[in-house]
């Protein structure tokens, strides 16, 4: 997991190009190294997960979720509330599988 080791590429290597959500996610992380911060463990919890959509080089899920516990540098962190967020995932090429393009906010059912 590339919160737990600091790996920037690998985080990076989750989304797309161009993807806003990767930079941002990248970007945290790389801040949190700075501050020599680890996350140390880390689970969510999936409530909800539907297939918005489907087709040939595109994806889009619909998922609820939350930050069910996470612990860094020996302190636990405050539990996230269930949000939820269309996922548009493409193909990354090669054995790159599906990576995400975008994340959009959506109305917490």
């Amino acid at each position: 997991m590339a919160w737990t080791t600091g790996d920037t590429a690998a985080l990076a290597r989750l989304y797309t190009g161009r993807s806003v959500a990767g930079r941002r996610d990248v970007a945290m992380l790389e801040a949190w190294n700075a501050r020599g911060r680890r996350v140390t463990e880390m689970s969510t919890q999936v409530l909800a997960l539907e297939v918005v959509a489907s087709g040939r080089g595109r994806l889009v899920l619909e998922v609820t979720d939350r930050l069910a516990r996470a612990v860094a540098g020996g302190t636990e962190l405050p539990a996230d509330r269930v949000s939820t967020r269309r996922l548009v995932l493409r193909p990354g090429g090669g054995d790159a599988g599906w990576r995400v393009s975008a994340v959009l906010s959506r109305p917490t059912r």
